[in-house]
């Protein structure tokens, strides 16, 4: 069971709505810098999109930051398939000087 003195209560302010939360004390970097890149995206649309309203940018930020997440899997993804292949290609480079 978790100690109290591992969890924290933050305040997070995004697009000027306040949030209020408890977190783990170790992620509060995490929920910071999400805090930045929310805000960040948030003045980046508002400024890119004028006059469309908050709910219309907080659903192109969660749009940004899904496909930025999906696509980080799927590089991951073709990494551990690339590091598969080069084992194989080693494997078969042995056996060939083998005979």
């Amino acid at each position: 069971m978790a100690d109290v003195s591992d969890k924290l209560s933050i305040t997070l302010k995004l697009g000027g709505q306040i949030y209020q939360m408890t977190i783990d004390r170790k992620m509060e970097f995490v929920y910071r810098d999400a805090e930045k890149l929310i805000n960040s995206r948030l003045n980046y649309y508002a400024r890119t999109y004028p006059q469309q309203g908050r709910e219309m940018y907080f659903s192109m930020i969660a749009l940004d930051i899904a496909v930025q997440r999906v696509s980080s899997e799927h590089e991951g993804n073709l990494g551990a398939v690339a590091d598969d292949l080069r084992r194989l290609v080693n494997e078969i480079d042995e056996s060939l000087e083998k005979k």
